[in-house]
């Protein structure tokens, strides 16, 4: 009897217990952490961004929030600070 108790718990050298059955596959290519979340990771990204914010990044980090559309710039505020002088912006006053 406790044998067949040790058998079920298939313990590995740690001691940890074996992850469930439905977890483990016969392909050693994919790691076993990638098997649950990959039906989640076909669904999430699937919808096309072809408008919106989500379609739109900043060129120089593609950062997508604060972003600066106007004469066809396309980058975020934070990297528009960082490279005005070299695009050839002045602050007036």
């Amino acid at each position: 009897m406790e044998a067949q108790q040790n058998d079920d718990l298939r313990d590995d050298h740690d001691g940890n217990p074996a992850p469930p059955d439905e977890l483990h596959s016969t392909n050693t290519s994919v790691p076993r952490h990638q098997l649950a979340t990959m039906a989640h990771e076909t669904v999430y990204f699937s919808r096309p961004r072809t408008y919106g914010k989500g379609s739109r990044g900043c060129r120089v980090c593609t950062h997508k929030a604060g972003l600066i559309r106007k004469y066809g710039l396309n980058i975020c505020r934070q990297c528009f600070r960082e490279k005005s002088t070299d695009i050839g912006f002045v602050k007036h006053r």
